[in-house]
C-alpha cells in the first residue's frame, strides 16, 4: 500500500465516522423538533386564541 493509499484510506474512515455521527445528531435534533413542536403548537394555539380575545 502506497503513502497516498494509506491516506486516501484514512480519510474514507473519517469521511465515513463523521457522517454517521451527523446522521446520528441529525435523527436526534429532528426528533426533539418533533418533540418541541408537539408542545409548542397547541401553546401557539391558546396564545393566539386569547389575543383574538382580547382584541375583540
Amino acid at each position: 500500500m502506497t503513502k497516498f493509499e494509506q491516506v486516501y484510506a484514512r480519510l474514507d474512515r473519517i469521511e465515513s465516522e463523521f457522517r454517521s455521527r451527523f446522521d446520528r445528531l441529525e435523527h436526534q435534533f429532528n426528533r426533539l423538533q418533533a418533540k418541541m413542536e408537539v408542545m409548542f403548537v397547541p401553546l401557539l394555539d391558546w396564545a393566539i386564541c386569547r389575543k383574538m380575545k382580547k382584541l375583540h
